[in-house]
Parts: structure tokens; C-alpha cells; sequence
């Protein structure tokens, strides 16, 4: 019979000992479990971590339960170095799976619980965790334990944080409502899970965490999930030192995190900031967005690359604080910005980005009084300000970066400008832009295709198109086009230089654009055509139309800049263009008026070309008119106005060039007050006019009726009627003229006297009457020359000029006019010719009979004038002559008694001289009987020398009285109405006797004084 196996344990005695020693075993276990570790745990834990960490910790009631394998631990405290709280728990929990770790070489805790969790964190103004412990290293090294922990849990938990390196400090607290591990692990390729959720102090920010960790080897792949989360403060780490800084912003963000060893990756599944808020920290400006967002952003610690799958900023504002207050009509607003497909290498510093697009911007713009142009409400220095940083910015991009877009497209862009370097301020809205590069690319040589448009629903329609490269200076090769684009926008613009309105107006140009940047200076060449339509243009200051053209076209127009600046156009046309030229009563002309000089302000002045620089050569091919018309008013012609109008005015101006020797040929041809026609033709440097100009002008039968004003003015009198026609010849070169005027003027008719203060002294109705000839015609040229060069000179005065001195002339010395005008023989000069006669005499002989029938023909053809006949005696030398005339009358009377005559039937006959000799000699001696030269003469009848003695003595002693003098005058003018009337046939209302004039001394022989005037 076999022995039993455990006959040992049959015995009592070995049981009692072994009942007693497990007894012992446990109750030195549970003493040991109960009772002792708890204290030991409570009194040395608190010196491990003084000694260790320099912290205090406190611990409140410590629970260990060998049996169950649990642990827990109330109020445990840990305080900083400061003697501030650091970390709390209000109970912490620790299951032990106590077998399964006896069966595997392992720790297998099933659950720790910790719950009341607070972590406060402070950060001093040096910008460390000063209060938080140096971990001292061990001498030795320490083998870590396996472990498994099926759960780690956390419930309630708080984490603070004081950042004081902050100004103002950052304060933020987030409680964590759950937090949960799962199966971490120390073994090989295990992965935790991990979750946590915990919501900030404002209740709305959120945070969320769901991943796995593994530890052997270490590996995380995290779920990081960011609700409501309010950035402004956290942000202020990151722009501490950029210039600006982030005011508001709300992040809602879905990330994903992985890490294996050494190598991590970042990926933001979806992101978005919404109501943004950042502020410029040196300027007013800012910037706000209703959202920015983002998806599919990948970054990998081993890889350069970040890839951006897309962004987009919706409802952004950008601008200037005014006084602290945003105003939206001085914010840059843009409802939509998207990018698609970005790379970004940063090894290699390239940016790429498949597409950006943007839509619906305003974008506001001023432009201060220097010209320079700016964000509104951007005071100068401010924007001084920001420059350096942006310019800054700009270069490092430009020199290290190279950014590479495949498609950029703005639509509907819109830019408002004010302009403050004008009085008026204006503001001007540019129709919407749509602008369009494909294959943006920075890397010198690459091409970008350009196209751009605006909304021809605006008011006109832009489009460039072209290609543009950098290399490394700009290449632009661009076509473009302008229509119906409104001219009146450009009113403001206008106001510096015209006095004018511009009413309307539409601009067409289209053409190629060649630009070059290079060392010898930017090179651009245009070429094309361009035109503007119905143009209409008030004066300010009348308020009627003043310049304007149904249709302006400008053809084949080239422009170059290099090697010399140069403008050809090949055909200029107008349609029906029209300008008014008014004088106003001032005397100011609103042509000079209107088209004022500016004077150049100092920005100006500085970008003005120097002297030195090579003048615009400018050629043109034609100039043509078409049914032109302009209207002149003069409203200097008090009470009166003067009005004309050219109409009809066609023709052309071929060849023109700013070049010195060019010679452009001209015919025009139009109609003055609708009927009368006139012409110019020849040649003219028209754009060096003083160069060279050799024209002529030509008026045919221009009525003068019109002109009356003017003779009213000038002249004191009103033109009834009469026409005028003109030759007009003007040589010009190097500004020496030479020209010849002819004139020729059809029964000119004065009308009624005027008075007025600007007349003429002279007497123009004689003038006008000495210049008719019989049918009524007035001819007369009219040569001038001059030199321009002179400040003071100019053609019209000239003309002027030599005009007045023909007519002061002609009516200061009618006579000697008449002489050179009509070939009248007149030999004596001065206002009134005087006719000489005989000592003593009142008859004309022969020859001077004849000079006064040529002078009757000329007054018979000339009805206006008449004639005033001044009879004129000289006391002094007309005296021998009544003397020799009574004298001959009292021999003759003696001869006719003696010789049975003096009766009527006698019979006629004149005495001989020797006759007059024997009765001189008898009334010699009867007169003077006792005279030693009565002897002589008795003695000697035939001696001359005492003949002639006697004559003189009998002539000096024969008395003449005064009217005998007033008489011979009378006689003289008499003989001339007599001899004009009767023999020449001049109607006798024509001639006035004047009153006699009896002069004493002199040598001027005596006579009658002819004067004319007119009827």
C-alpha cells in the first residue's frame, strides 16, 4: 500500500507553524501595507522632493491596500521655491494588477485616477521658470521598469499659467473635464491610446486630443482638435518681435501630429481664424478678416517641403485709424482671397503656388500734396515709418526667394482715389479691373502673360494683354486698348491747366508697348492709333462752348525714347472741330484766359527735363480739317458786341516736323459769316512756326457791315456798307518777316458818328474819300517787314503799326497821297497845296491851268470830297506887283484915249512896249516935271538905265491900299472856282471859298491855298 504523497502536512503541529507563519507573513504584509509604507510614504516623499527638487510637498491621507493592490492618496500639494502652489491633486487612485505582474516581468497597473488636478505655472519677467526645480542628476544609472498601465484618467483638472516676460503678463487657464490613457506600455511596437478634452476660462475655447503613443520606440499620432480658441495672447510669443500684433482672432483648427523617432510631420487637416484683428505697432494701420482659413497644410521635420492644398481670406479690411475710429471709407476692403496647391521649399527658398484668386476688392487710395501716393488716412511720417521694414522685407524676398504662381486672377477690383494735391480734393472711381498673369514667376528670364480689363458697364473699356519678364530688368511686350473711355473724370486734372469745363468726351487708343529697362535708361516704344469723340469743352467763365470736335483721330503713331526721343504720326483728322475765341470787356481773351500758365511746383520742376536734353523730334504725316468751325465775340466794343464765324473750314497741312528745315504744305479753305469765302495756302513750319512760313491769305468780298463795332470804336463811325477782299503774302524765316498786303474794298459807306474814347483824331471820312477812286474802289498794298526776335514785336503789330502810319500820312498830306496815288501831278506837300501866282497877279498861267484840270478829274471821280479855296495876298511882295499892275492899267487907259479906243466901237489892240515906253515917259514927266531924271528921259528917250530908274521910283511911290490886297486875294480864289466850274465842269457845290488871308514878309511866293475835305 502506498505511502501518502503530503503526510507531513497530517501532522497538526506542522500545520499550526504553518498557519502561524502565514499568519505572520500576512500580518507583517498588512502591518507593512496598512500601516507602515503609508507613513513612510508620507513622511519621506516630501523629503525626496526637497532634496531632490527643492520643492515642498504636502500629503494628506495616504490609503495602501496590499490585498486589493491599490493605492490612494488625498491632498497631495506641491509648492514652487516661492512657497506658491505649483501642483495639487485632490486624490490620486492606483490600481495594481498584482498577480499579472507577478506572472510577467512587468508592472501592470490597471488604473490610475487622479482627480481635483491643478497645475499653476509661473513665468518671471527674465523669461524663466524660475520657480520651478533644477533636476539633479543621478551618479549612478537606473534600469527603467516594464510596464503596462491599462487606463490613466483624469478628472477635473485645471492648468494656470502666469507669464510675466509678457507686457502686460499673459494669464491663461484651461480645465481639462477628461483625460483618459489607455494601454501604454513599455514594450516593443505598442501604442496608447490618448484622449483629452478641456475647455479654456471663457467656457467657449476648446481643446481636444485623440491619438496613440507608442514608447518602444517612441512614436505619437495625434488628433489635436482647437474649437473658439481666442489667440490674441498666445499669439503675443510670436509677434513679439514683428511689427505688428494680433488684437482678436478666434482659432478653430482639426491637426493631426505624428512622430517616430527622430522624424515628426505636421498636418492641419482645416483651419480657420475668424474675426481677425491686427494692428501695425508704429502705425495707425490695421487689418481685420471675418475668416482665415486653411486645409491640408503638411509639414515633415525630414522633408523642406510644406505643402498648402488651399487658403482663403474672406471679408478682409485693411486701412487707417483716423483718430483711433475705422472708417470704412478709407479702408481697403476684399471679400475673397484663395490660394490653391502651395509649395513651399525652404531649403531651396521657393514658394510655388498653383492659383491665387481674389474678387470684389475696394481698394481707397489719396494721393497727398506732394504727389506721393497712400493708404487713407496715412500721415507721411508714419508711412516713413513702415518703409525701411517693408523695403527690408521686399529685398530679402526679392534676393533669396523665388516665388512661382501658375494662374493669378483678381476680379471686379475697384479703386476709389482722392487726390489732395488739388484745391478741390476730387475723388475718382475706377471702373472695375479684371487682371489675369499666368506663369508668375520671380526667377530672372522667366515669361508672364498679362491680361487685363475693366468693366466696360462702368463707362468705357480698357484691355492690356501681353507678356512681361524679368532678366534681371524689366521686359514688358504689351498690346492695349482703350474705349470709350469718359474724358470728364478728368475735370480735376484739367483745373490746373484750363480754365475750362469739360463736358464730355470719350478717348480711344489702341496699340503696342515695347519697354526695355537697361543701363542707358528705359527704352519704350508705343505704336498704334488713337482718337477721341464727341469732345465739348465750356468756358468757365462765359459758360458757352469754348473747345470741342465730333471726331478726332490720330493714325499710325510711333513713339521711341532711345537712342532720341521721337513722335510720329501719320494722319491726324478732325471732324467738325470748333473753338470760340471771346474777348471779354476787360480786354482779356479767353484763349490766353482759359489755356493759363501753371507755374511748376518743386516736385515738378525736379522731374522736368533739363535744359540740356535732347527736344522731342515730332513729324506728321497730315493734318486734315473737316467741316470746321470757330466763333469769335468781342465784348470790348462798348455798348455794342462783335460777333463772326468761320464755317466751312476744310483742308489739309501736309509733312509737318518740329525739324528746323521742314516744309509743310497748306491749303484751307473755309467761309467767314457763312458767304464769304476764304483761303490760306503755301508752306509754314507749323511746329516752328518762326522758323520758316511763307502764306498767303486771301478774303474775297467779306462784307464790313458785320465789322461795324469795330469802326465804331476805332474810327467814331458805323459802316453802312462795303466790301473787303484781301491778298495777304507772309514771308518768315529765322523770325525775320517780310510781307506785302494787298487790300481792296467795294463801296465802303461810313454810317452814323459814334462817340467813342478810342477813336481816331483823324479825319477817316477824308481818308476814305481820298482813297476811292471813281467807281467807288479802294486799292492799296501795304509792305511790312520786322524782326520777331524782338521781345516787344509781333506780326500784328507790325501790321497795325504800318497801317496807321499809311493813314496819318494820307490824310496829313492829301496832295502829295493824291500825287502818289492817283498821279495828279500835286508838287506841294502838307495838308492844303498852295497854288502860286504872279506877283500881283490873279491869273494862272498855262502850265499851272493844267495841273488844276487834272486835279478837277480827280475830284469828279471822288463825289465825297470837295474843295476849299483860301485866296492869299502878301503884303510885302505882292505890293510891286498891284503897283505894275495899276501902273500898265493907267498907261494902257492913256493909250486908249490918245488912240480914239477907249469907246467900245473903236476898235480893239493892245499897246506895244514901245508904246508903254513913250506913255511911261510922258507920265513920268508930267509927274515928276522938275526930276533931273525928267530931263534925262526927255533928253534921251532910249537910255535904259535911267528908264529903269524912273519905272522903279514910280512903282516903289505908287500907293496901295489894304484892300487892294484883300481884293487880289479874293481875285485869286475866284479865278481858280471860276476856272474849275466853267472849264472843267466841277459842279460848284463841290468848291467853298474860305475867307482871304493877307501875309507880310517871307519869300514864299503868294497865291491861293487849296484844302480838301469830304461830303
Amino acid at each position: 500500500m502506498p505511502r501518502p504523497r503530503f503526510r507531513v502536512f497530517a501532522n497538526p503541529r506542522v500545520l499550526i507553524v504553518i498557519a502561524g507563519l502565514l499568519a505572520g507573513i500576512i500580518g507583517i504584509y498588512s502591518l507593512a501595507g496598512f500601516v507602515l509604507v503609508p507613513r513612510l510614504l508620507q513622511s519621506r516623499l516630501p523629503a525626496i522632493a526637497a532634496e531632490q527638487l527643492g520643492l515642498h510637498m504636502e500629503i494628506g491621507a495616504v490609503r495602501i491596500n496590499p490585498f486589493a493592490f491599490t493605492a490612494h492618496a488625498e491632498k497631495l500639494r506641491i509648492l514652487d521655491k516661492h512657497q506658491q502652489p505649483l501642483f495639487d491633486i485632490g486624490a490620486l487612485q492606483v490600481n495594481v494588477a498584482g498577480l499579472r505582474s507577478l506572472r510577467h516581468p512587468e508592472l501592470h497597473i490597471q488604473e490610475v485616477l487622479l482627480s481635483d488636478l491643478n497645475l499653476r505655472l509661473h513665468r518671471s519677467k527674465n523669461g524663466k521658470f524660475d520657480a520651478l526645480p533644477e533636476l539633479r542628476s543621478s551618479s549612478g544609472q537606473t534600469a527603467g521598469v516594464p510596464f503596462v498601465i491599462d487606463r490613466i484618467v483624469v478628472e477635473n483638472a485645471a492648468i494656470e499659467l502666469d507669464d510675466a516676460s509678457l507686457q502686460p503678463a499673459f494669464q491663461t487657464q484651461w480645465r481639462v473635464h477628461n483625460a483618459e490613457v489607455r494601454d501604454l506600455s513599455s514594450r516593443t511596437g505598442t501604442h496608447a491610446v490618448v484622449m483629452l478634452a478641456a475647455d479654456g476660462k471663457t467656457g467657449h475655447e476648446r481643446l481636444e486630443i485623440k491619438g496613440h503613443i507608442g514608447l518602444m520606440p517612441m512614436k505619437i499620432d495625434a488628433e489635436i482638435i482647437l474649437k473658439n480658441l481666442e489667440i490674441e495672447q498666445i499669439a503675443r510669443y510670436f509677434t513679439t518681435e514683428s511689427p505688428f500684433e494680433i488684437k482678436k482672432a478666434v482659432l478653430n483648427a482639426s491637426i493631426n501630429f505624428s512622430q517616430e523617432k527622430d522624424r515628426h510631420s505636421f498636418k492641419i487637416i482645416n483651419a480657420s481664424l475668424h474675426e481677425l484683428s491686427v494692428s501695425w505697432k508704429k502705425t495707425d494701420a490695421y487689418l481685420k478678416s471675418r475668416e482665415v482659413s486653411l486645409g491640408n497644410l503638411e509639414m515633415h521635420s525630414h522633408d523642406a517641403e510644406i505643402l498648402l492644398t488651399d487658403f482663403t481670406v474672406r471679408e478682409l479690411s485693411m486701412g487707417i485709424l483716423n483718430d483711433g475710429q475705422e472708417s470704412k471709407a478709407t479702408a481697403i476692403d476684399c471679400p475673397l482671397i484663395e490660394a490653391r496647391g502651395i509649395k513651399v521649399n525652404t531649403d531651396k527658398s521657393v514658394l510655388k503656388m498653383e492659383r491665387l484668386t481674389s474678387g470684389g476688392a475696394n481698394i481707397p487710395l489719396w494721393r497727398d500734396r506732394n504727389g506721393q501716393f497712400s493708404l487713407p488716412g496715412a500721415p507721411w511720417k508714419q508711412q516713413q515709418a513702415a518703409q525701411p521694414a517693408v523695403a527690408s522685407i521686399a529685398g530679402q524676398v526679392e534676393d533669396h526667394w523665388q516665388i512661382a504662381i501658375g494662374m493669378i486672377e483678381l476680379k471686379q477690383y475697384r479703386a476709389i482715389l482722392q487726390d489732395f494735391s488739388l484745391p478741390s480734393n476730387p475723388s475718382y472711381q475706377f471702373p472695375p479691373l479684371h487682371l489675369q498673369l499666368d506663369g508668375f514667376d520671380t526667377h530672372p528670364g522667366a515669361q508672364i502673360q498679362i491680361n487685363l480689363s475693366t468693366d466696360a458697364a462702368s463707362g468705357g473699356e480698357t484691355h492690356i494683354e501681353g507678356k512681361l519678364s524679368y532678366n534681371p530688368q524689366l521686359v514688358a511686350d504689351l498690346h492695349f486698348s482703350v474705349e470709350n473711355m469718359p474724358l470728364s473724370p478728368l475735370q480735376p486734372y484739367l483745373d490746373k491747366y484750363a480754365q475750362i469745363d469739360l463736358v464730355s468726351g470719350l478717348l480711344d487708343v489702341s496699340g503696342d508697348v515695347d519697354y526695355y529697362q537697361g543701363g542707358a535708361g528705359d527704352s519704350i516704344r508705343f505704336s498704334g492709333d488713337a482718337g477721341a469723340t464727341g469732345l465739348l469743352t465750356r468756358d468757365k467763365r462765359f459758360g458757352k462752348d469754348f473747345l470741342g470736335w465730333k471726331a478726332l483721330n490720330l493714325k499710325k503713331i510711333v513713339f521711341e525714347s532711345l537712342p532720341a526721343q521721337r513722335l510720329s504720326i501719320g494722319d491726324i483728322s478732325t471732324v467738325e472741330p470748333y473753338v470760340r475765341i471771346v474777348i471779354a470787356r476787360d480786354g482779356h481773351i479767353n484763349l490766353k484766359e482759359n489755356l493759363k500758365q501753371r507755374q511748376a511746383s518743386a516736385l515738378e520742376a525736379s522731374s522736368l527735363p533739363s535744359s540740356s536734353a535732347k527736344a522731342l523730334l515730332v513729324t506728321i504725316g497730315a493734318l486734315r480739317i473737316r467741316d470746321g468751325q470757330a466763333d469769335f465775340s468781342d465784348y470790348t466794343l462798348n455798348p455794342t458786341s462783335f460777333s463772326a464765324d468761320i464755317k466751312a473750314l476744310n483742308g489739309t497741312i501736309l509733312s509737318l516736323s518740329s525739324e528746323e528745315n521742314t516744309r509743310s504744305d497748306v491749303m484751307l479753305e473755309g467761309r467767314i459769316n457763312t458767304y464769304d469765302p476764304v483761303k490760306i495756302f503755301g508752306q509754314i513750319n507749323l511746329l516752328a512756326a518762326k522758323t520758316y512760313s511763307d502764306l498767303t491769305l486771301q478774303f474775297s468780298d467779306m462784307d464790313l457791315a458785320p465789322f461795324s463795332p469795330y469802326a465804331a470804336k476805332f474810327a467814331g463811325y458805323r459802316i453802312d456798307e462795303g466790301k473787303l477782299s484781301m491778298d495777304l503774302k507772309y514771308q518768315l524765316k529765322d523770325e525775320q518777316l517780310e510781307a506785302s498786303n494787298r487790300f481792296q474794298i467795294d463801296q465802303l459807306t461810313l454810317g452814323e458818328k459814334v462817340d467813342s474814347d478810342s477813336a481816331t483824331d483823324l479825319p477817316i471820312k477824308l481818308a476814305i474819300a481820298l482813297l476811292k477812286d471813281g467807281s467807288g474802289r479802294i486799292e492799296f498794298e501795304l509792305p511790312v517787314s520786322g524782326d520777331l526776335k524782338q521781345p516787344d514785336v509781333s506780326i500784328g503789330g507790325i501790321l497795325a503799326d504800318a497801317a496807321m502810319k499809311l493813314f496819318t500820312k494820307l490824310v496829313s498830306a492829301p496832295f502829295s497821297a493824291m500825287g502818289g496815288l492817283f498821279s495828279i501831278g500835286a508838287d506841294t506837300e502838307g495838308y492844303a497845296a498852295c497854288i502860286p501866282f504872279a506877283l500881283g497877279q490873279s491869273r494862272l498861267t498855262i502850265g499851272d491851268t493844267q495841273k488844276l484840270s487834272s486835279l478837277t478829274e480827280v475830284l469828279k471821280e471822288r463825289p465825297e470830297l470837295y474843295l476849299s479855296i483860301r485866296g492869299n495876298a502878301n503884303s510885302t511882295l505882292d505890293r510891286l506887283g498891284l503897283a505894275e499892275s495899276a501902273l500898265m492899267t493907267q498907261l494902257k487907259n492913256t493909250w486908249k484915249i490918245s488912240s480914239g479906243r477907249e469907246n467900245p466901237g473903236a476898235g480893239g489892240g493892245e499897246p506895244g512896249p514901245e508904246d508903254y515906253k513913250r506913255l511911261f515917259i510922258a507920265f513920268y514927266l508930267s509927274k515928276y516935271p522938275n526930276d533931273p531924271l525928267a530931263t534925262a528921259l526927255h533928253n534921251a528917250p532910249d537910255s535904259v538905265e535911267e528908264y529903269t530908274q524912273a519905272r522903279k521910283k514910280v512903282l516903289e511911290s505908287w500907293k496901295i491900299m489894304n484892300a487892294d490886297f484883300q481884293r487880289l486875294a479874293q481875285n485869286r480864289a475866284q479865278y481858280l472856282r471860276i476856272t474849275m466850274i466853267r472849264q472843267n465842269g466841277l459842279a460848284e457845290n463841290r468848291i467853298y471859298l474860305q475867307d482871304n488871308v493877307i501875309t507880310q514878309g517871307g519869300n514864299t511866293p503868294p497865291g491861293a491855298c487849296l484844302s480838301l475835305g469830304s461830303q
